[in-house]
């Protein structure tokens, strides 16, 4: 199990005297065990006769769990550089144990001490760690010169995106090994927490100048390049004490065949040389790796340093047009006859914007469906869509199926790869299963610095996940102007007497016993600190679970903010656990007054008042397989709020009063406020009397007690499906071309509208 501590930076160090606290990025570190064996650092360099570090082995990754930009160092003492005046640092050896969450590298050497704010770096170099979180080498091109005078602060900067990246040693500490660039400043690791005591895994490689030494420091081909030939390009210094007059350059792709051209050319001591290959490479699509070196210095061979001669590069061949379907947002679960909307996500693989294309889809490779068009848009190379079909689809019967989407006419034709143009998923239909919709509900505040980046990581994942319901309780990290009472009452979820903290989550309020932050210990209530990918796993595993019952949202709310809903469905398994319905209003896209840690921050989903008793009101008629629950609520709107922008967020939940870690949500729905039943409750009494016939309909509906009226007919996605103008009540409107499901028709007299719920169903 990974080990943690949490590292308080000292400007907060007031907060550990509350009861509350922050876990993430700007307050704390993390540590965890290295997980893979790393391999004893070698010489790489013939050159290199001397080593100066202060680590042992490698132990630990440190990092704050999610994105943050910070250096480790370590110091090298004027007096410890007396018998290496003269000499040069040849290489760097660092190890980064999570190279995937490295957004960028620098190696960089300072001649300073480690105090007060950084000066310019003497040496910046960018480097890819070793992917597999092993020791990296880094040459130094030039190499730097050592001024016996100077000290030394010797290390990297990263930027990284989250996780634990920095590795270091099991201590003891020595403090010349644990300098820091953190928020600006030089400080120590054990500083900013007295637990951590260890040294960062930072080795100074010290050689002199060889008579011959042909380096290869830099590749300049593109990463990406177009199909067709390609030229092969670079930079070869000299930082030997001897002219370079002729070496022999080679590159190969993958395992191919070598190219080697001997160019000519006299390259001084401390000089560079930009080559082209006189052979291009023939691309085509594809990753591949391009591997450069030098050989056959001076015509016999002379080189005392072999180990920078080679280079390599990942390289992307691109088509000028390429579409890829990477995944489909369809539900793995649903009842027979229940709409599933069709909605997947394409990237961008080829050179050319893309700026339109068609969707449609089969299931089980029947039929397609009708076309869906896309138009309008711009995606560039690497960058996603997301689609969502306007055609809605149910099933007939119980079984497993596969639905396919395919993307075809890319910008009007074409495409000359088609095989990454479909994507397909697996859906089981069953009338005892259907479709999870998981709840988070996040604990947030604007004193908390730490929540934005960590509400920005689950929104991104909730702009892609149509079954991913949102609730923000804002308390947790003292209060602010948007906490209710509810949100306060909520912290007894945290199961941990009066300490809470922020950022932190809850997931269909389940308690699973485990570690799920890996923060060192079972997690004490169903809420941990959800940042890094903690939450985000914990949404994508409980979506995988089937849902117990079946949650609607149906009623209608008038122009005076009045709304009456009912919340209703099936339970799907017999259930012998006294459950609930919960009913409550958040509230979309509210500016912040003064978040801290971000600029024109936007609240999302802040909840504004629960409508039902805050845990529940108990379902007391028989909760067995294909019983039917029904609560009914009734409430006024604050006119502060905005109805553009509420939602009602319906839940079924285990109730025990005494027991925060059996609570469990069995399913949730969301619905956007504006999508119920409009009524009016002034001007115009007749709308009330406006009804849809036959409902549900089958081909044919007339829309009784109207004269004139304009008529619209959406689906579920928002779209208009059919439009009648100077509707009467004796008039039939055909809808024979609209596939079974759920429509909403908006009915206008006058100036004044009502929206009505219809099904049409052909069963």
């Amino acid at each position: 199990m990974k080990k943690f501590t949490f590292l308080f930076i000292s400007l907060f160090f007031i907060y550990t005297t509350t009861s509350f606290s922050q876990r993430t990025k700007n307050n704390l570190f993390y540590q965890t065990k290295i997980k893979n064996e790393i391999k004893s650092p070698e010489n790489s360099s013939r050159t290199v006769t001397d080593w100066i570090y202060y680590c042992g082995d490698p132990a630990h990754s440190i990092g704050t769990g999610s994105a943050a930009s910070f250096g480790c160092f370590i110091h090298i003492p004027a007096s410890s550089l007396t018998a290496h005046d003269g000499r040069q640092i040849q290489e760097v050896m660092v190890l980064i144990s999570q190279p995937e969450y490295v957004n960028s590298c620098e190696l960089r050497i300072y001649e300073e001490s480690g105090s007060g704010t950084p000066g310019t770096p003497v040496v910046s170099q960018s480097f890819t760690p070793n992917p597999d979180g092993d020791w990296t080498t880094v040459f130094l091109a030039p190499p730097y010169v050592i001024d016996a005078s100077k000290d030394l602060m010797i290390g990297y900067f990263g930027d990284f995106s989250g996780g634990y990246p920095a590795s270091s040693d099991d201590g003891p500490v020595n403090n010349d090994g644990n300098f820091m660039i953190w928020n600006g400043s030089w400080t120590h690791l054990n500083d900013l927490s007295s637990t951590l005591t260890y040294n960062w895994n930072i080795k100074a490689g010290i050689g002199d100048a060889p008579a011959y030494d042909a380096a290869l420091t830099s590749i300049t081909t593109n990463d990406i390049v177009s199909e067709g030939p390609v030229d092969i390009t670079g930079v070869l210094m000299n930082f030997g004490t001897n002219q370079i007059n002729s070496f022999d350059l080679n590159w190969q792709v993958d395992n191919g065949t070598v190219q080697t051209e001997n160019i000519n050319t006299n390259i001084n001591a401390g000089e560079s040389y930009s080559f082209t290959h006189g052979t291009q490479w023939n691309a085509v699509s594809g990753n591949y790796t391009l591997s450069v070196w030098c050989s056959n210095i001076n015509g016999n061979g002379n080189d005392d340093n072999t180990a920078n001669d080679t280079l390599t590069k990942n390289i992307t061949v691109i088509n000028e047009l390429d579409v890829f379907a990477e995944k489909l947002f369809t539900p793995l679960y649903c009842t027979p006859e229940e709409n599933i909307t069709v909605k997947g996500k394409i990237i961008n693989r080829g050179e050319n914007d893309i700026t339109s294309f068609d969707v449609t889809y089969n299931i089980d490779g029947g039929d397609e469906s009708s076309v869906y068009s896309v138009t309008g848009v711009n995606i560039p190379y690497n960058e996603s869509y997301t689609f969502t079909h306007d055609v809605p689809y149910s099933f007939n019967a119980e079984g497993n199926y596969t639905v396919t989407a395919v993307i075809s006419n890319v910008n009007g034709g074409g495409e000359t790869n088609t095989n990454n143009n479909s994507v397909s998923k697996s859906i089981e239909v069953s009338n005892s299963k259907t479709q999870r919709y998981v709840l988070l509900e996040q604990f947030t505040t604007e004193q908390c610095p730490n929540c934005p980046p960590v509400l920005t990581t689950l929104e991104e994942h909730f702009s892609e996940n149509p079954y991913f319901i949102m609730m923000c309780h804002h308390s947790g990290y003292y209060t602010d102007w948007l906490t209710i009472p509810e949100n306060t009452a909520h912290l007894e979820f945290f199961n941990s007497g009066e300490s809470t903290y922020a950022p932190a989550g809850m997931f269909d309020r389940e308690y699973n016993g485990l570690d799920n932050d890996n923060y060192g210990g079972v997690d004490p209530g169903p809420v941990f600190w959800d940042g890094d990918n903690f939450g985000t796993n914990r949404i994508d595993s409980r979506y995988m679970v089937p849902a117990e019952v079946t949650v609607n949202i149906d009623g209608t709310y008038s122009d005076n903010g009045n709304i009456n809903v009912t919340v209703s469905g099936n339970f799907l398994q017999d259930v012998s656990h006294t459950v609930g319905v919960s009913l409550w209003i958040t509230e979309d896209s509210i500016p912040a007054n003064n978040q801290a840690g971000a600029d024109n921050w936007i609240h999302r989903y802040a909840t504004r008042d629960a409508v039902s008793e805050r845990l529940g009101d108990e379902i007391t008629t028989s909760t067995n397989a294909g019983d039917y629950y029904e609560k009914t609520y009734s409430y006024s709107l604050n006119d502060n709020w905005n109805t553009e922008q509420l939602y009602l967020v319906a839940l079924v939940s285990d109730i025990n009063n005494g027991n925060v870690n059996d609570r469990t949500v069995r399913n949730a729905v969301q619905l956007k406020l504006t999508d119920l039943e409009y009524v009016i409750s002034v001007e115009d009494k007749n709308l009330e009397n406006i009804s849809v016939y036959p409902n549900p309909a089958f081909d044919k509906i007339k829309i009784l007690n109207v004269k004139n009226a304009d008529v619209k007919i959406f689906n579920v996605t928002g779209k208009m499906m059919l439009h009648e103008k100077n509707v009467s009540g004796n008039q039939f409107i055909n809808i024979s071309k609209l596939k079974s499901g759920t429509y909403f028709a908006e009915i206008k007299t006058k100036n004044n509208k009502i929206i009505k719920k219809l099904i049409i169903s052909r069963q």
